[in-house]
């Protein structure tokens, strides 16, 4: 069974705190509670889902990381995205988007930074 956990960037410091995903509808807030009775208000355009799997360095892969792989021998940078009911990576290196990428099991993927610190990295 796939772990579930959400990262997102804490509306005080703007690091990235991780752990359960929660909405307080009194003040209409998202928070992310780390198991140990902690919340932390979360800036809702910075949520992203575990997807279950870790890079070959062995770092976790969420939802808007950036993902240096190979396809087809080629070296492409994307973005992973959650699309129709999967996760994926967005690349402008191979078309629109590569759903299956995770499928293989001899993928070379490194992440190498994320949307919200590193946009520059998609650019080009």
């Amino acid at each position: 069974m796939r772990e579930i956990e959400f990262r997102a960037k804490h509306t005080w410091d703007g690091s990235f705190v991780y752990g359960y995903l929660g909405y307080k509808a009194n003040d209409g807030k998202y928070i992310i509670n780390n198991g140990k009775e902690v919340n932390y208000f979360v800036d809702p355009e910075t949520i992203g889902q575990y997807t279950g799997l870790k890079d070959k360095n062995g770092t976790k892969i969420y939802e808007g990381d950036i993902a240096k792989f190979k396809f087809k021998g080629k070296w492409v940078i994307g973005q992973i995205i959650y699309e129709y009911c999967r996760f994926a990576i967005l690349s402008k290196g191979v078309g629109y988007s590569i759903t299956n990428i995770f499928l293989y099991k001899n993928v070379d993927c490194e992440i190498i930074g994320n949307i919200y610190d590193n946009p520059e990295l998609l650019e080009g």
